[in-house]
């Protein structure tokens, strides 16, 4: 026989059991939380897009004509209530009643002057749907499939949903039992948050691959608080080499490869500087280590003929860092400075410390109304 408590602990646990049969039965594209937050889903908020939504979200469908906003905006309350989905209205205006100049030129020797075909301009309603903050969390396989294959009671009979009839077509004559199984947004897909700037996906940086190689190091370049620094010294390779490689070379590790072997050089020259009281540091990239010293916010100031007037301190690290003049039977000669038995460069020369850039790995990835 159960004790009162256990009894009453099986009923509670089958209570929960029930809830959650009967929940993934009314949605078979996820499963019961009882702790996730509820999306907001109110008919009197517009939802537009912003900056702050994304980056990465995915284009569920497209409204054109007499009354899309409202058509698009109820399919955002419905995802947003059903789906339990942050979705949002974007707007563009298409412009094709304005004259275009072609390329090259006519026999007037003049650009030619050209015409859409079709004298209209519209706008177009678009809903987004999540906030991803990368296209390669799983999470986001998860719900595209969701919004390809559920069907909603705001895109049963939609007059302004683009191409919806011309889909309902190709399903229909689709044999692929999955794609026929789709749903009105079954051409969904990923894309970017088209309001943000083309430097937040393609800026300058390093990507995680470099990131990783680096971020651990002792005296890693990653390191220096400000925007310059000095190379001193390069160190060439001809293979790629893991972080965990380069992480084990202080420990002794056998090293074959040139980069391997440039790694090392480039931590030992970095480890006896600072010894010396140098504020010296390391960075690994794929083919190459370098070794820095010093940090500054700037290079100089610009002169007047449009050169850069060095930093004093730069011009110090320089001198202190490149070849010292020799003379070598009775000519003279310039001659790279060692240390630990390591060469310095020829030509020190100041350098920007690398940032990592959270969206450099998707800097390729296919673009939205472009």
């Amino acid at each position: 026989m159960f004790q009162p408590f256990s009894r009453f602990v099986l009923v509670v646990l089958l209570t929960i059991a029930g809830l959650a049969i009967s929940t993934v039965h009314a949605s078979p594209f996820g499963s019961w939380n009882p702790f996730k937050e509820k999306v907001s889903a109110d008919p009197e908020q517009s939802y537009l897009l912003t900056e702050a939504n994304g980056p990465w979200t995915i284009l569920a469908t497209t409204f054109v004509g007499d009354g899309a906003e409202e058509e698009a905006h109820a399919l955002v309350i419905d995802l947003r209530t059903n789906l339990n989905l942050t979705a949002y209205l974007h707007k563009k205006r298409f412009d094709y009643s304005k004259p275009l100049v072609g390329k090259g030129v006519n026999r007037f020797n003049e650009s030619p002057k050209m015409r859409y075909r079709k004298n209209i301009a519209f706008d177009e309603w678009a809903v987004l749907a999540g906030d991803f903050e990368s296209i390669e969390l799983p999470v986001v396989k998860r719900t595209l499939k969701k919004i390809k294959y559920v069907q909603l009671d705001s895109l049963r009979r939609p007059k302004t949903q683009q191409f919806r009839g011309l889909r309902d077509w190709q399903r229909q004559l689709n044999r692929n039992p999955a794609k026929r199984g789709k749903g009105p947004m079954g051409n969904a897909f990923v894309t970017r948050n088209p309001l943000l700037p083309e430097e937040y996906f393609a800026p300058s940086g390093m990507d995680k691959f470099v990131y990783d190689l680096n971020k651990d190091l002792e005296y890693s370049l990653l390191e220096c608080p400000r925007k310059y620094t000095v190379r001193v010294a390069t160190f060439r390779g001809n293979i790629i080499i893991d972080q965990k490689t380069i992480r084990d070379i202080s420990n002794g590790a056998e090293m074959k490869s040139r980069l391997a072997l440039a790694a090392e050089k480039t931590d030992t020259l970095t480890k006896t500087l600072r010894k010396q009281g140098v504020e010296a540091y390391q960075f690994h990239e794929r083919d190459v280590s370098i070794v820095t010293v010093g940090s500054f916010d700037s290079v100089g100031t610009p002169a007047q003929n449009g050169k850069v007037l060095y930093h004093q301190g730069i011009i110090q690290l320089i001198q202190q860092y490149g070849p010292k003049p020799v003379n070598v039977t009775g000519s003279s000669g310039l001659q790279p400075r060692m240390m630990a038995g390591i060469i310095f460069d020829m030509q020190p020369t100041a350098v920007r410390v690398p940032k990592y850039s959270v969206s450099h790995d998707y800097a390729q990835a296919g673009k939205w109304f472009r």
